[in-house]
């Protein structure tokens, strides 16, 4: 918190005055012995903030005994985030940026949260008057603690630390009882004809394993194709796509092995690439589709030997990146 303007009407030995601290860095105040700087500022700043002088003054004490009857004290303190303190009496008042209250103790933690301390911290750390830089030394060393913990706020620190601890147990036992064939991941497609695009893959579960709402017009890895290069791999999943880009690789892929790719898209895929290769699993249905669309799109097509893991991301996590690379390249090497 930062002090942006003082002002102070009848308080004190002044009838009015106007302190504007915007921006104005270290300011001093000089002045004879009881000419006011203190009112000025230390005791108009503490009664405005809490009710109180910081030697206790506060009632009828703290008013101008010039003033007329009918004239009220005021400060008004304005803060460096755009709110304000309004501190009256003759009547008695206090009104926070607008909001007015009559009673002091409806109004006191509102202000305590504003400036983020109460009386006690305030005069401990903001405020240093005469002989007061020595008074939190001279304080018991649970006295000291207290204050430290109130000033940095540690307190809020173990609540938080608290809470957290109470979500992560709530959470946790949210996932326990989650049945295991539900545990589910989501790939996002973006929003594409009105709607949200989505696969979900529920791995341990084998009635229904995908879901998608996806159609043939999707291809994963799209849009991250480089404008041109030598080889580009069609292969059946987005795994097998991050897996050959791993190794050095750019290839796509449809939503699955079942799901063919458009004639046009095709057709901008050889103007893009010089070399354009299926790149399916060596199981039974990966065979079958490989062969399918090998004749529709009129492109050659590879898979790995049967003593070779069934696709490039399980090559790469069993077999390793070299053998992965000299299986793939010696397969290109082979094509007809």
């Amino acid at each position: 918190m930062q002090l942006e303007k003082l002002i102070i009407k009848n308080f004190l030995s002044f009838k009015l005055a106007h302190l504007d601290l915007l921006n104005q860095g270290l300011v001093l105040i000089s002045g004879l012995n009881g000419s006011g700087k203190s009112s000025l500022t230390s005791k108009a700043i503490t009664w405005g903030l809490f009710g109180q002088t910081p030697s206790g003054l506060k009632g009828d004490s703290i008013e101008n005994k010039n003033k007329l009857p009918t004239e009220p004290t005021e400060v008004i303190i304005w803060l460096d985030d755009g709110s304000y303190i309004r501190r009256g009496r003759n009547p008695n008042f206090v009104e926070i940026s607008g909001e007015q209250f009559r009673l002091a103790s409806d109004c006191q933690d509102h202000i305590n949260n504003l400036i983020n301390k109460d009386f006690k911290t305030f005069l401990n750390t903001d405020y240093f008057g005469q002989d007061r830089q020595i008074r939190f030394l001279d304080q018991s060393p649970k006295f000291q603690l207290e204050l430290l913990e109130e000033i940095l706020k540690l307190d809020s620190l173990d609540k938080y630390i608290q809470k957290t601890s109470e979500e992560i147990k709530e959470i946790e036992d949210k996932l326990i009882s989650i049945p295991k064939k539900e545990i589910c991941f989501s790939y996002s497609f973006g929003y594409k004809e009105k709607r949200y695009l989505y696969k979900i893959l529920r791995p341990l579960n084998q009635n229904w394993k995908w879901i998608s709402n996806c159609n043939s017009s999707i291809i994963q890895g799209y849009k991250q194709l480089p404008e041109k290069e030598d080889l580009l791999f069609l292969t059946s999943s987005l795994k097998d796509v991050i897996s050959l880009k791993s190794i050095g690789f750019v290839a796509c892929s449809s939503q699955s092995e079942n799901t063919t790719i458009s004639k046009s898209l095709i057709k901008e895929f050889k103007s893009r690439f010089n070399k354009v290769i299926l790149f399916l699993n060596n199981d039974l249905a990966g065979l079958k589709a490989a062969e399918y669309q090998s004749k529709l799109y009129n492109v050659p097509y590879i898979y790995f030997p049967l003593c070779f893991p069934k696709d490039p991301s399980d090559a790469i996590k069993i077999k390793g990146v070299d053998k992965t690379n000299k299986m793939i390249d010696k397969m290109i090497l082979n094509i007809r």
